[in-house]
């Protein structure tokens, strides 16, 4: 074979060879996914949480009355990951909700006070999906078990309300002993960071509307 050809076949092996390779490399370039940088952010790890609550449904159902709103701390901990297109979180949490009213007599010469201070320990389970394209955001629904320490408060200035026949002395006792009642919610929460997220959720039980503040510990 004439040396003319052999560099010419040289060359188109060469050309070939290199062909391949830029192809591979640029094919690597879409096709190729960090999974660090694919793992969404509700992948898991423990959530320690901050809330605010309204509304709920409690025992006490008179026409007039005041409540603050639920003060919550949370605890998640994503123990089934990767359970369908989502995880799945348990955990714990400790609210804390007074509820109060107050009356007077026909004559207005005396007042009775009532308060209700409930310290509610829960265990919670909840179910995160993430249906949108962005890591940023999921939604979640699940339910609670909660056990209500209530603590009543009675005030007035009726000298005589301790006695039975007194108009205000069924006002003094303390109707609502300890009780366990189960809640249910669903809500979304949204990433700023790998590291805290802002949520929102509404359900039955200890609150109706409730939203707050999460940080990934």
């Amino acid at each position: 074979m004439k040396l003319r050809n052999r560099i010419f076949i040289s060359l188109l092996a060469l050309t070939a060879t290199l062909s391949s390779v830029a192809q591979t490399t640029d094919n690597n370039k879409y096709m190729y996914v960090d999974p660090e940088a694919a793992k969404p952010e509700t992948s898991g790890g423990d959530l320690f949480s901050f809330g605010f609550g309204y509304g709920g449904y409690y025992p006490y159902t008179g026409p007039v009355f005041t409540a603050t709103p639920n003060l919550s701390f949370y605890f998640d901990n994503t123990t089934f990951k990767h359970i369908g297109p989502g995880n799945i979180s348990v955990g714990a949490l400790f609210s804390f909700k007074q509820i109060a009213t107050g009356y007077s007599d026909y004559n207005g010469m005396y007042n009775y006070y009532q308060e209700w201070n409930y310290y509610i320990a829960g265990a919670r389970i909840a179910y995160h999906i993430a249906p949108f394209q962005s890591k940023k955001v999921d939604l979640y629904a699940g339910g609670m078990v909660g056990y209500y320490f209530t603590g009543f408060k009675f005030t007035s200035n009726d000298p005589n309300y301790g006695d039975a026949a007194d108009p205000g002395n069924y006002l003094s006792i303390n109707h609502y002993p300890n009780f366990f009642a189960a809640s249910v919610f669903t809500g979304v929460r949204s990433w700023f960071n790998s590291k805290g997220c802002v949520w929102a959720d509404i359900g039955y039980g200890y609150t109706t509307f409730n939203f707050g503040f999460s940080y990934k510990l």
